[in-house]
């Protein structure tokens, strides 16, 4: 089969790439990052001309980056990531290496299958609950990812932890303190319906440093592609997290040991969502290979 030009990779092997590139979850479907195909690794840069805020643009990478490593082991490779490989050039974030052989686990056969299906679920779901030991599988697929994803309890709390941040974010003027809130209202009330039969797993790392943002959406993706392998839908929350009250809420709450990431959503829905927009081939893997890939193969 013909080589590209990116040393070691064949255009079949490119396609697979970079169809998995354009299913990657990221906050508001902004797509903030490139992947450059070179001598048998695959780099994944971010886009300096999109404007999120740092920690979610980091996740969003980070996410970008579970899927890579799973396109790279259904190829039949080994994946080797480092993530920050190089100090001097800050906008790689990781690199993973396509190493020796080594067949795919048909786990990750169909994690890998769940990309193409995954959806952000955008509404409520239906009242069945998630069974405990599908949480349990979900959150397990965090392990080794240098975060940890934690499940939450207490529908409540979470209610108004959510209520004072939707207050915050719409007006930025916003002086409150959290203690000071009332426990309970009528949109608290609706609030707390909604999230009854929902399962909402927390995303912690130990440090909160752009490393972390990374892993942190790197173990996201992991545990949502899990979920959807197990019929269950999802949504990522991240916007709670910005208001410094919900965020130290939280911790003291649930006496976390870590910094607070995001939030999964899970449950259960019987409509599919529709898929977003997409960027092209050509912004993620670059023009120059999507000329290569239309020329016919002598």
């Amino acid at each position: 089969m013909e080589k590209t030009a990116t040393g070691e990779w064949t255009l079949a092997e490119a396609e697979v790439l970079g169809r998995s590139v354009l299913r990657f979850p990221s906050a508001h479907d902004t797509q903030p990052w490139r992947v450059e195909l070179t001598d048998g690794a695959v780099l994944l840069r971010e886009r300096v001309d999109v404007a999120l805020p740092r920690r979610d643009q980091a996740m969003s990478c980070g996410t970008a980056l579970a899927n890579l490593e799973l396109a790279v082991r259904v190829l039949g490779r080994r994946a080797e990531i480092t993530v920050l490989p190089d100090p001097e050039q800050t906008d790689i974030l990781a690199r993973v290496e396509a190493a020796e052989p080594l067949p795919p686990t048909d786990q990750e056969l169909q994690r890998y299958g769940a990309i193409m299906v995954r959806r952000s679920h955008r509404g409520a779901f239906t009242g069945l609950p998630v069974r405990a030991e599908q949480t349990a599988r979900v959150a397990a697929a965090a392990v080794t990812t240098g975060a940890e994803a934690i499940r939450l309890d207490g529908v409540a709390r979470l209610a108004r932890f959510f209520g004072h941040a939707a207050r915050t974010l719409q007006d930025e003027a916003a002086g409150t303190p959290f203690a000071a809130l009332p426990p309970v209202g009528p949109e608290l009330f609706l609030l707390r319906e909604r999230l009854e039969p929902e399962t909402a797993l927390l995303f912690t790392t130990p440090g909160d440093a752009r490393i972390d943002h990374i892993r942190a959406g790197y173990a996201l993706e992991r545990c949502w592609l899990e979920g959807v392998t197990l019929g269950l839908a999802g949504a990522v929350l991240t916007q709670p997290l910005r208001v410094p009250g919900v965020r130290s809420a939280l911790c003291e709450d649930y006496q976390l040991a870590g910094f607070p990431q995001a939030l999964l959503r899970l449950g259960r829905s019987t409509r599919v969502a529709p898929a977003s927009l997409r960027r092209g081939v050509a912004e993620v893997l670059g023009e120059r290979w999507v000329r290569r890939s239309r020329r016919p193969v002598p």
